[in-house]
C-alpha cells in the first residue's frame, strides 16, 4: 500500500480513467442521508447522526463546487461520507487521489470497503490543512465492487472534499482536473440540457464562473447560429449582452419547438476576456398530449352503423382504414389506427403535489398551467380551501 500528498497539478498534466462516480459534485444529488445509496451518501452513528455536508459553491479546487462537510461526533467512523459503487478487479492496484482543504487543520481517515460491507482494506489517516492539498492512497482491490469512505468526524472542524479520482495502477502525479479548462464556465443549466416538455414560461439559469463578472446570451431556434454567434456578429440570436443577472427568461416560445442557448462568461475590465459556453438544448411543452390507454379494435364482424366503445374518451375525429372495397375488386388490406390527444385546460403537476404530507408552513403552491387558457395568477392562501 502506498500513502501521500501533493501540492498544486505539475506542468505536465496526465489524465486517468476515473471510477469515481460524480468526482466533483458538478451533478446535483442527494447526499446527506441518501436513502438510494448512490454515488455520494452518508452514514451516522450516534452523536454522528448530527453531522452534516452540503454542495459549496465558495470553495473549489475542480470545476464550481465542492462538499462542505460538517462532522460530529467525536469517533472517526460516527460520520462518513462515501462514494460508491466503484467498479474494481479483485488483487488488482487501485489508487484513489482527492482534495481537500479544512478551516483549521484536523485529521480524516479514508479506507476502502467493499459496497456489500463483507471486507475492508487499507484504512489511511491523513493530516489535512486549512489549504488545498491532493491525497492519495493505493492499495490491491480486494471485492469486485468497492465504495470509498471518509471517516470524518474525529474533529468537528469542517472541511471540503473535492475532485476525488479513482483509477487502476499506482499514483499518477500531474492529473489535470477535468473541469479546469471549464472553470470560468457557465454550468448546471436549468433547464438541463436536453431536457423535453419545459413550459413556455420557463426562465432559464445557470451556476456561473466563479470569476465572471458579466455574460452575454445567446438563444434561438437555430443550433449553427446560437453556437457561432458572439458580439460582433451576433446573428440575429443574442438575447443579452453583458448582462449581469444569472438568468433569462425568452418571450413568445412556440409549443413543441427546440430551443437553443449559450452563455459566454465575461471576465472582469480592462482584458474582461469571453469564455465562450457550451450549447444546451429543450424542447417546449407540446399544446396537446396523446390520451394512454385507450385502444379500439375492429373486427371481421363490424357491420355499417356499429357503435365501438372507446372507453369512455369522447373521439372528435376517427381514421377509417378500409379492409375491402365494394364488390370485392383489387381488394386492399391496412392497418387502422385511432390516437387521440387532450389539450389540458386545467392547471396540473401541482407543487406540493397532491395529498403531500409533510409540508412545510413556507411552501408556495405552484404548478403547470393549462395550454388553452390565459397566464396563470396567483391565490392567496388564506382564498385556498
Amino acid at each position: 500500500m502506498a500513502v501521500g500528498l501533493a501540492g498544486a497539478p505539475v506542468a505536465s498534466h496526465a489524465q486517468v480513467n476515473n471510477l469515481a462516480p460524480n468526482p466533483s459534485f458538478e451533478e446535483d444529488e442527494v447526499i446527506q442521508d441518501d436513502p438510494a445509496w448512490e454515488k455520494w451518501c452518508t452514514w451516522g452513528y450516534e452523536g454522528g447522526l448530527q453531522g452534516r455536508c452540503n454542495i459549496d459553491e465558495t470553495e473549489a479546487i475542480d470545476g464550481a463546487r465542492s462538499l462542505r462537510i460538517e462532522p460530529k461526533g467525536g469517533t472517526n467512523w460516527y460520520y462518513i461520507v462515501l462514494d460508491m459503487p466503484i467498479p474494481t478487479q479483485v488483487n488488482t492496484a487501485y489508487t484513489a487521489s482527492f482534495w481537500v482543504k479544512a478551516e483549521a487543520p484536523r485529521p480524516l481517515t479514508a479506507k476502502w470497503k467493499a459496497t456489500d460491507n463483507t471486507v475492508d482494506w487499507a484504512q489511511v489517516d491523513f493530516q489535512v490543512t486549512a489549504e488545498w492539498v491532493e491525497y492519495h492512497m493505493t492499495a490491491a482491490a480486494q471485492s469486485g465492487e468497492t465504495k470509498l469512505e471518509f471517516h470524518c468526524a474525529a474533529a468537528d472542524t469542517p472541511f471540503w472534499l473535492n475532485f476525488l479520482n479513482v483509477y487502476e495502477g499506482e499514483y499518477v502525479a500531474g492529473i489535470e482536473p477535468s473541469q479546469n479548462a471549464n472553470r470560468g464556465k457557465a454550468v448546471r443549466p436549468a433547464p438541463a440540457d436536453g431536457a423535453v416538455d419545459i413550459p413556455r414560461d420557463v426562465v432559464l439559469s445557470w451556476t456561473p464562473g466563479r470569476d465572471a463578472q458579466a455574460r452575454n446570451v445567446y438563444f434561438g431556434t437555430d443550433p449553427v447560429s446560437v453556437d457561432t454567434a458572439d458580439t460582433a456578429n451576433p446573428l440575429g440570436v443574442l438575447a443579452g449582452e453583458g448582462q449581469a443577472a444569472t438568468t433569462h427568461a425568452p418571450a413568445g416560445l412556440q409549443y413543441g419547438q427546440t430551443y437553443y442557448w449559450r452563455v459566454d462568461e465575461v471576465g472582469a475590465p480592462p482584458e474582461s476576456t469571453i469564455l465562450k459556453g457550451d450549447m444546451w438544448q429543450f424542447v417546449v411543452e407540446s399544446y396537446a398530449y396523446p390520451i394512454e390507454n385507450v385502444t379500439a379494435t375492429g373486427t371481421a364482424t363490424y357491420a355499417s352503423n356499429t357503435t365501438i366503445n372507446f372507453g369512455g374518451a369522447a373521439a372528435k375525429f376517427v381514421k377509417l382504414t378500409i379492409e375491402a372495397n365494394w364488390g370485392g375488386i383489387a381488394p386492399q388490406t391496412g392497418l387502422a389506427e385511432v390516437r387521440f390527444f387532450y389539450v389540458p385546460v386545467q392547471a396540473f403537476e401541482p407543487v406540493p403535489a397532491d395529498d403531500a404530507t409533510g409540508v412545510s408552513i413556507d411552501a408556495e403552491p405552484a404548478g403547470r398551467r393549462g395550454t388553452s387558457i390565459c397566464p396563470r395568477s396567483a391565490t392567496s392562501a388564506a382564498s385556498v380551501r
